[in-house]
């Protein structure tokens, strides 16, 4: 592939690393990537809609939060212990929020020139555009919404040159 796009699929990978070696194994020399990424510090977990559940999932705060009658669409009408189990194996088996640190470590070991580009998307997008126009506004929102992460696979022969020396890229 020349160009892979994902807009807050991440979140739902739960190996990284495996994910991340397959990309680089589809994806020819010069190839490039974009991804979005919710962040792990929104103030509110964009699939149950309980406020810091990227980063904060004891029991009893979805009980609170279900007892208070926060509901997703698929949840309406259910009673709160039902919610809970549910929300509960959604965060266990369908959700990881890493933080960026960790998500541009683990994509730097397959691909060339990662890095994260909200400065430059931020403004031409249908996101809130005067964020972009101000001081450290793209970091704002990349820490409390998305994270844009761009890349390229390296060239042919610089991919072999990396793969003699680098075990990981190795069995990319």
């Amino acid at each position: 592939m020349d160009v892979v796009i994902s807009d807050q699929v991440f979140e739902h990978v739960l190996d990284y690393p495996r994910t991340i070696a397959e990309l680089h194994r589809v994806m020819r020399p010069g190839g490039v990537f974009l991804h979005s990424f919710p962040s792990r510090y929104r103030c509110i977990e964009g699939h149950i809609f309980v406020p810091m559940t990227s980063m904060f999932r004891p029991r009893w705060w979805l009980w609170l939060w279900a007892a208070l009658g926060i509901r997703n669409e698929f949840q309406v009408g259910l009673p709160a212990a039902e919610v809970v189990e549910r929300n509960v194996q959604f965060l266990e088996r369908g959700t990881l929020y890493l933080g960026p640190r960790r998500i541009k470590r683990d994509f730097a070991r397959y691909f060339a020139s990662v890095e994260y580009v909200e400065r430059v998307f931020l403004p031409y997008s249908n996101r809130p555009r005067k964020l972009g126009k101000v001081p450290f506004g793209a970091d704002i929102y990349g820490l409390l919404w998305n994270r844009f992460l761009y890349g390229r696979r390296a060239s042919a022969a610089q991919d072999r040159f990396d793969s003699s020396e680098s075990p990981a890229r190795a069995t990319a």
